[in-house]
């Protein structure tokens, strides 16, 4: 799971201190997995990591949408050469 993955998001944070789970030796291993894995903690009761994780979604969709506009300009240009190449063969 976590060698495919882009985002580790620990969920929660808010209650770490009274658990006996150990979050760092968990990202620990996430990483050893994947050491491009980046971690954001969260916590719906105070809102910790919840910015953070919604920049990180926008950051995602703007690179969507560069790829996306920069795939259409390609397309084009392939059809522009598709189509002088198609006059060239009707002369």
């Amino acid at each position: 799971m976590f060698r495919a993955a882009r985002l580790m998001l620990l969920n929660k944070a808010d209650l770490l201190p009274h658990l006996t789970f150990n979050a760092e030796l968990a990202i620990d291993y996430a990483r050893r997995i994947n050491p491009a894995l980046k971690v954001i903690r969260t916590s719906s009761t105070s809102g910790e990591g919840f910015d953070e994780w919604l920049a990180w979604i926008e950051q995602g969709v703007a690179a969507q949408r560069t790829r996306r506009a920069a795939n259409v300009v390609a397309l084009q240009g392939r059809i522009a050469a598709l189509e002088a190449e198609l006059a060239q063969l009707k002369r």
